[in-house]
């Protein structure tokens, strides 16, 4: 599973230089918001998916603390 955290590292990276990026190359208020909303895009995005990948995989696993439990018919 921690291969799928290389997305949101990589993610951040792509944001930080997009944000910088916005803010030299924008002319305006809107552009800058505009540019920023895309740096979170890079950033959230990626963050979601893995722990999205990580919660399904927990999921599968099998609880270690609910002990399986047979039913006698008596």
């Amino acid at each position: 599973m921690r291969a799928v955290w290389i997305l949101p590292l990589l993610g951040s990276l792509i944001a930080g230089f997009e944000f910088f990026n916005s803010l030299i190359s924008a002319t305006s208020a809107p552009q800058q918001a505009a540019g920023a909303a895309m740096a979170m895009c890079w950033a959230v995005l990626p963050y979601v998916f893995a722990r999205a990948a990580e919660g399904l995989s927990q999921a599968q696993a099998p609880s270690p603390m609910l002990p399986a439990t047979r039913e006698t018919k008596g």
